[in-house]
């Protein structure tokens, strides 16, 4: 955390020094104390994570066209990581630090950060600009699972619409368990660095009540791909890393009380896990249509409907991995809803999701609520539950009950 803060102010110290001889520096800071307790029924372990959450804003003046350096990390402790004891990277996660300055007509980022596309609230189909992390605590779900990544991210404004430039120069490989099931992965498969660039852009064309947004990323694939090693015997797996294209589409329509959304990916050549030792791929469709709906002022209630396609595909993940070499339909459905509800002007704010299959077995359940228990204190607790039937990839290596307690100080 020194570290990264003497370079903050010696970066910003340098850049404002060369303006005009002077330094002065404008900063907002914020932070988080907390710790989480998980209960898995999947492992019958206990796990207790503390950590501490900082962010900042350092400004050279107050200009709107003022360069601003953005700072952000959180230092835990995980009591289940042998590793977090050598106090390596692992002890860091949810990093950004970059530079961004707003433009005649545009807004530039140069630095590690995070992206957010698409409109699915439940399940993320376009949200792939970074990569995740498969093994956090608290499921992969979660949006505090993103790994950050260096990256040029560069937006122009028009009348017509806005331009989002992406290049990311050294990708950065989702972070999976080391064991599945019986098995184990290769050694040689858990770099965490792929050395090779991403790029890709989007088109967002805005209007009063329409919103229409076009996608494409040139990346490796996100999703966890895993095939048996032809050369271990049979006993370990391999991850696929293989460069593919992904085109999107999302769109959404407000009302005052209502918004309609929609999002359409495709991915060719796809790789999905199977129980054999060659790689397999297919042409990956998936599509969502929801809409959320305002019910007075404490309550809004989302529906969501998401339907992918495969083709026809081995069944790999169906009551356990790799339980069956059968091939079976790759059209699969399923229907989500999304309750949020706000209670004693804020103070407490449970949320509901639920999501299952339609000719499938999977279910995936949420419920979670946080509770304001002074100015600057809140307790939080959920329950996660997910039965994995299918190969779809919104529920690979997920297959888990959690029950879990936090608490947080604000600072």
């Amino acid at each position: 955390m020194k570290t990264i803060s003497a370079l903050a102010l010696f970066t910003m110290s340098a850049f404002a020094y060369g303006q005009d001889g002077s330094i002065e520096i404008h900063s907002r800071n914020k932070a988080i104390s907390g710790a989480y307790t998980i209960l898995s029924d999947s492992d019958g372990l206990l796990n207790s994570v503390a950590y501490f959450e900082g962010s900042h804003e350092i400004s050279l003046d107050q200009s709107p066209g003022a360069w601003k350096l953005n700072i952000r990390y959180r230092l835990r402790i995980d009591g289940a990581d042998d590793e977090v004891s050598k106090l390596s990277e692992k002890n860091l996660n949810r990093e950004a630090f970059y530079l961004t300055k707003s433009l005649d007509r545009g807004n530039l980022k140069v630095g590690i950060q995070e992206i957010t596309w698409g409109e699915s609230l439940i399940f993320p189909i376009l949200d792939m600009v970074n990569t995740r992390d498969f093994t956090y605590a608290k499921g992969f779900l979660d949006a505090d699972s993103k790994q950050s990544n260096a990256m040029l991210n560069y937006e122009m404004f028009s009348d017509y619409g806005n331009i989002q430039l992406l290049y990311i120069p050294r990708a950065r490989a989702s972070t999976v368990p080391t064991e599945i099931g019986d098995f184990t992965l290769d050694s040689g498969e858990e770099a965490k660095f792929i050395e090779d660039h991403e790029y890709g852009f989007r088109m967002r064309a805005p209007s009063d009540f329409f919103d229409l947004s076009l996608y494409y990323l040139n990346h490796f694939n996100r999703e966890p791909a895993i095939k048996f090693n032809p050369f271990s015997g049979g006993d370990d797996l391999i991850l696929s890393k293989r460069r593919l294209n992904t085109f999107g589409l999302s769109s959404n329509v407000a009302t005052e009380t209502r918004i309609y959304k929609a999002e359409l990916r495709h991915t060719p050549d796809q790789p999905i896990s199977g129980v054999v030792r060659v790689e397999e791929d297919r042409n990956l469709t998936q599509s969502m249509f929801g809409v959320n709906q305002a019910i007075g002022l404490n309550y809004s209630l989302g529906l969501e409907v998401h339907y992918d396609n495969w083709g026809i595909m081995p069944d790999a993940y169906n009551s356990d991995a790799f339980a069956s070499a059968k091939e079976v339909s790759g059209d699969l459905l399923w229907v989500g809803m999304n309750f949020n509800s706000s209670f004693k002007n804020g103070l407490i704010t449970p949320q509901l999701i639920l999501f299952k299959g339609v000719g499938n077995e999977d279910v995936f359940g949420r419920l979670k609520s946080d509770f304001v228990i002074a100015d600057d204190y809140e307790l939080g607790v959920e329950l996660q539950a997910s039965k994995v039937s299918s190969s779809s990839p919104k529920f690979i290596l997920s297959q888990a009950v959690r029950l879990l307690l936090e608490f947080k100080a604000f600072f």
